[in-house]
């Protein structure tokens, strides 16, 4: 456990986390598998995300990295009745963009539903935002985030501060990892934050923070009840392309928005799996506490 600040993280190298009862066991109840996708000859999907209605937790939401012969594209399926059965739908992807991934989901505490993901355009990589009022059923193009033309941008994420005693409630905040060369045309790797005030209409604090030589990739954001911002990434590779002894997991926080970044927090050395899952603790007896997790991996 790691204390920062007003708050602690706790560090969960496991899938699965198990809280006892003193009185008695608690039973965790576990459903029949549901197939989303049949079988498919020539179609292929990955890297998939689920996302879960506040207002009506039978809504659910999966992202997901479809990939065709003709190349990639993202695309959700979405279930009304708490998983049962599936849709499949499509995003409106701009003709510009030949190939899409990397989809991230995030529900407003209103019950809107917003998506970033990667585009590849003849000018660059950026991310795309669609938003998506009835559950994922139909979206429109909400933002482009950012176009570099020389920058790689890898593994798209979105968080919305939903906590109505923050200074930035509403805001949201997409974010990935990007690769880039600086004035002196050095390969520097970064996180990637950037903000949006008006329900994901217009980004801006575009920013890199946390520059490394060495090869990084992120995991995912959560916010505290005051808007704090924790985003998490981890260091696995050096500029020549060795992997480090030791992977090293790492914690940039802010307290204004977006607008500025901390110097790196070192989590863990200890870290032995891509893309670390956050979550945060709403209720009043471990308000704020965070709890990170990834697989573990044993030699």
């Amino acid at each position: 456990m790691l204390n920062a600040g007003h708050f602690n993280i706790f560090l969960l190298a496991s899938f699965l986390v198990l809280t006892g009862c003193k009185t008695q066991s608690q039973q965790i109840d576990i459903g029949l598998n549901i197939s989303l996708i049949s079988k498919h000859n020539s179609i292929a999907y990955t890297e998939p995300y689920i996302a879960v209605n506040p207002i009506d937790s039978k809504n659910l939401v999966v992202g997901t990295i479809k990939i065709k012969d003709s190349g990639w594209e993202s695309v959700v399926f979405c279930s009304n009745d708490a998983g049962k059965s599936w849709t499949e739908r499509n995003l409106p992807i701009p003709d510009s963009v030949s190939r899409s991934g990397d989809p991230y989901l995030a529900y407003s505490d209103k019950g809107a539903l917003y998506c970033t993901m990667l585009g590849s355009t003849q000018k660059g990589m950026g991310q795309l935002v669609f938003k998506s009022n009835d559950n994922g059923v139909s979206w429109s193009q909400s933002a482009w985030v950012s176009t570099k033309s020389k920058w790689m941008f890898d593994h798209s994420t979105v968080v919305i501060d939903n906590n109505q005693e923050s200074p930035f409630y509403g805001n949201i905040y997409a974010a990935s990892h990007v690769n880039y060369r600086d004035e002196n045309s050095a390969l520097l790797y970064a996180a990637f934050v950037s903000v949006s005030n008006d329900g994901g209409g217009h980004f801006f604090l575009e920013g890199i923070h946390g520059s490394t030589l060495q090869n990084m990739n992120n995991g995912d954001a959560v916010i505290t009840s005051d808007g704090t911002i924790y985003f998490f990434y981890f260091l696995f590779m050096d500029n020549n392309g060795n992997w480090l002894d030791k992977h090293l997991l790492y914690v940039i926080t802010s307290t204004d928005g977006g607008g500025t970044f901390s110097k790196p927090m070192l989590v863990s050395d200890e870290f032995t799996a891509y893309y670390p899952n956050s979550t945060i603790d709403r209720s009043s007896k471990f308000k704020d506490q965070i709890y990170v997790s990834w697989t573990y991996t044993k030699n």
